[in-house]
């Protein structure tokens, strides 16, 4: 039985599915939005001071790495579709990692769930009101 993922909303994104990402990433994303270092992102603003003189301005670092994460989905599948990929970053990937992680059926579900998690992770290091 799969635990569901469920929905979490944005003020940019709006709602987020996460059960629309791929299942070979599932137990990935319940270890990262369980992990301290991402959960340390839920108290860090990400507009700084500006939510001090605008009250509506709530986006949390949290937010911009779910959002971050959804656009990083939008722009692979975006990119498999058009054939942007040359196969031989698949086929690197398929020789360098196949052995280590049987779980993914192919290169492609390798690739893919890195990227997401990366884009989960990048604003991981940031100190709060630090400007970019």
């Amino acid at each position: 039985m799969n635990e569901e993922l469920g929905f979490f909303y944005d003020n940019i994104h709006g709602r987020i599915s996460l059960e629309k990402l791929p299942v070979t990433f599932h137990p990935a994303l319940k270890a990262v939005l369980s992990s301290p270092a991402l959960d340390r992102l839920k108290r860090i603003s990400q507009l700084g001071h500006t939510s001090l003189s605008y009250f509506s301005a709530t986006h949390t670092r949290f937010s911009h790495a779910l959002g971050t994460m959804l656009v990083m989905n939008k722009l692979f599948a975006h990119i498999k579709n058009r054939q942007g990929l040359p196969q031989e970053v698949f086929d690197e990937a398929a020789t360098a990692f196949s052995e280590k992680h049987e779980k993914f059926r192919n290169s492609e579900d390798f690739i893919h769930c890195h990227l997401l998690l990366a884009a989960m992770y990048q604003d991981v290091g940031e100190l709060p009101f630090h400007k970019k």
